[in-house]
């Protein structure tokens, strides 16, 4: 343009007003969405596995393996966004190799999966349902060691409780649950 004899000027931009030359030019991300549940009954016992950490508690967890109802809750999560069944599937209970098995290794196989497809772990939500034990007092420990777990920012994991206001099983303080979503990015 310069060599015709008209000036150039330059216009800053944004990464918001995308160019659209192509059809790929549209594609900007590859996300999936996978959401997991997992309920344990409580048993006697004097601890529990909540995210790869260990508490002292009134109770036990009744379960094949350690039963971390957190990294159960989010290996299904990972598995259902992979469309790869779910945890049953990949670590069946009548496999004795399921038995005492620590969860972190049930992780480590849906990272891998995740991976293998090129994708990462973009965030992590998690509710936990119980009336007790409450989840303010171990939430940053928690959050902490599922951050190493998954390596992802604990700001990238959402962490809540909630009650079932003294209603049923879980009420009446016989079983605990949670529930999560994760997204995955290639």
């Amino acid at each position: 343009m310069e060599n015709s004899g008209y000036s150039v000027n330059f216009i800053e931009g944004s990464q918001k007003n995308i160019k659209i030359t192509f059809q790929e030019d549209l594609v900007k991300e590859d996300i999936l969405i996978g959401n997991g549940f997992d309920l344990h009954r409580f048993c006697e016992g004097n601890s529990i596995v909540f995210g790869g950490v260990k508490f002292p508690f009134e109770f036990g967890i009744e379960a094949i393996s350690d039963g971390d109802v957190i990294l159960h809750s989010l290996a299904d999560s990972i598995l259902g966004a992979l469309s790869e069944g779910d945890i049953g599937t990949a670590f069946p209970e009548d496999d004795p190799n399921s038995k005492d098995l620590d969860s972190r290794e049930i992780i480590t196989h849906c990272l891998g999966l995740m991976k293998k497809r090129g994708y990462h772990l973009n965030n992590i939500d998690i509710t936990v349902i119980s009336e007790t034990p409450k989840i303010s007092p171990i939430r940053n420990k928690i959050i902490k060691s599922l951050s190493e777990i998954f390596s992802i920012d604990s700001n990238k994991i959402g962490l809540k409780g909630s009650t079932m206001e003294k209603i049923g099983t879980i009420g009446k303080e016989q079983a605990l649950a949670v529930m999560t979503s994760v997204t995955l990015k290639r």
